[in-house]
């Protein structure tokens, strides 16, 4: 009867806790920020001595131009091209989330956090399962614990998250002993 009485006293503690967390969560700055367009002005005499204006124009938009592989098993490492990846983080998420999030906010299908040195490519490895741990639906904030499940052979998206927004959707293929499986 005691180990009874515990373990509901822990199960209480660990939902006190969980709300405590989102409630701060809520209150924390959104996760990206529009696309960001920067100009930059040069200006120059010439030779006559009246200035002389030159205008550049970068977009640093977030997109994705390709995959390599497109298809694979589970642990196959993935090569991302496109443009706009943060030097230091890019959220690379894999299949739908449905509005999940966990704990700290970040959507439940985030399989990696990367760099891009250079800005146009990323790498990360394909995932063999789903999500796991204590889940929460947005915007209601009900949790609940997931045990994570092997992923199925099939097409998945891939996005990447940033600084500078969110990318289109490109899909990866899921394969199976080279066999490809489309649902």
């Amino acid at each position: 009867m005691r180990n009874t009485y515990f373990v509901i006293g822990i199960a209480i503690i660990i939902l006190f806790v969980s709300f405590l967390i989102i409630e701060s969560n809520k209150k924390s700055a959104p996760l990206v920020t529009p696309t960001v367009i920067s100009t930059t002005t040069t200006t120059t005499r010439a030779t006559i001595g009246s200035p002389v204006s030159t205008t550049t124009t970068t977009s640093t938009e977030l997109r994705i131009v390709s995959l390599s592989p497109a298809s694979g098993t589970p642990g196959t490492t993935v090569t991302i091209k496109g443009t706009g990846f943060d030097k230091t983080s890019n959220m690379i998420l894999f299949g739908n989330s449905y509005g999940r999030v966990h704990l700290d906010g970040s959507p439940d299908n985030r399989i990696s956090d990367v760099g891009s040195s250079e800005g146009n490519t990323l790498t990360f490895n394909v995932p063999n399962s789903g999500p796991s741990g204590i889940l929460c639906s947005s915007p209601s904030n009900h949790c609940i614990g997931i045990t994570a499940m092997l992923l199925q052979p099939k097409k998945y998206t891939v996005q990447v998250k940033n600084k500078n927004g969110t990318s289109n959707i490109i899909e990866f293929t899921l394969t199976v002993n080279s066999k490809v499986l489309n649902k």
